[in-house]
């Protein structure tokens, strides 16, 4: 995995003291625990999750979240379970 791995030689440079280096299952514990990058959370009532992570709508995406609590309401539970199963189905 590496981050910014969407970016133009030339946009690495001019962004970056250090180039963006590769993160592998090999890399030491110390480094991989920071090696995650920033996270996207969807709440799972979001309708079009599935579009978005296919279609990669954020091409530099490498973790992402699908809610069923906090991005939620209580009474919006069961609409995003049935949200998420039916993506997982699709």
């Amino acid at each position: 995995m590496r981050h910014f791995k969407h970016l133009l030689p030339e946009e690495e440079k001019r962004i970056f003291y250090k180039k963006p280096g590769e993160v592998s299952l090999d890399s030491p514990k110390p480094f991989l625990a920071h090696a995650l990058g920033a996270t996207l959370y969807i709440p799972g009532t979001k309708q079009d999750i599935l579009e978005i992570l296919v279609n990669k709508k954020y091409p530099s995406l490498t973790s992402v979240v699908i809610c069923l609590e906090d991005a939620i309401g209580d009474k919006n539970v069961r609409q995003a379970e049935d949200n998420l199963f039916e993506m997982m189905n699709a």
